[in-house]
């Protein structure tokens, strides 16, 4: 692992809504990065999915971009493949949501679009979309079990930190040795030692699930690590409206529009 200054953008979970993406467009145009990484998850639930790749697109002219695949990508990658995208538990809302999405998109293929990676090392810290598992392996690392099971498999790899995204709920805990969990403050250098795992999550970009839509803002020096949490503030109102007119069931359209109104 390098032992190299750098300052990382991490951007998650946009799902279609391009108007929250504008914003995050906004506060990273007042900053600059080594990095811009964007950790999966593009399109599904929301209804503008040309409107964000477009927003996509200017990001990686303005920005040294990593595109890392999430569990939505997978789906339009396999979808274009002619291969079946779901898994058995998968939702109807988002199945429906899925299908309405790449309809749109008419035959604009999502993987060849970008350069995607599985997951990307950053000096001490390791990212990807879900967890530091192999990529297809979409576990929530968001409970105890989950944050121990994760702080274990960076250490035997030799990392210091990991940074996810997926759930949609930022975090910021440090495990010690023993994986003991003890909540972190932003803003501040710290160096994990000894066995410390620091696991970090972004939050999502367009759809929240209760901690608020956000990106992460990461600067690295050597093995410190100093994370800020940029909070971003939408006005749902049009994203629910193209929901609402998009032909979607009104049961989906219920689901899509519930999320929203949770952010």
């Amino acid at each position: 692992m390098k032992s190299e200054s750098q300052r990382l953008a991490v951007i998650s979970d946009v799902h279609g809504n391009a108007d929250a993406l504008r914003a995050a467009e906004s506060v990273l145009a007042q900053h600059t990065y080594d990095k811009l990484i964007v950790l999966g998850d593009l399109l599904t639930y929301g209804g503008q999915p040309h409107e964000v790749l477009q927003g996509i697109d200017r990001l990686a002219g303005q920005f040294d971009t990593v595109f890392i695949r999430g569990n939505h990508d997978q789906f339009y990658f396999d979808l274009d493949k002619g291969k079946q995208p779901f898994y058995p538990k998968t939702p109807e809302f988002v199945r429906e949501s899925v299908r309405w999405t790449h309809n749109k998109l008419a035959g604009m293929r999502l993987a060849d679009r970008y350069d995607w990676k599985d997951s990307f090392g950053a000096g001490p810290v390791f990212i990807a979309h879900a967890n530091p598992y192999e990529y297809g392996d979409w576990s929530y690392v968001a409970d105890a079990d989950g944050w121990q099971r994760a702080a274990n498999t960076l250490r035997d790899r030799g990392y210091l930190a990991g940074v996810f995204g997926h759930s949609h709920r930022s975090f910021m805990k440090m495990l010690s040795p023993t994986n003991e969990v003890t909540n972190m403050p932003a803003d501040e250098w710290i160096a994990p030692a000894n066995g410390e795992i620091l696991l970090m999550n972004s939050g999502a970009v367009g759809q929240s699930r209760g901690t608020g839509l956000s990106f992460l803002d990461i600067s690295i020096h050597g093995a410190t690590i100093k994370a800020h949490l940029h909070q971003l503030s939408v006005d749902m109102g049009p994203s629910k409206g193209i929901i609402a007119q998009s032909g979607m069931s009104s049961t989906t359209q219920e689901k899509l529009i519930s999320y929203l109104e949770k952010t």
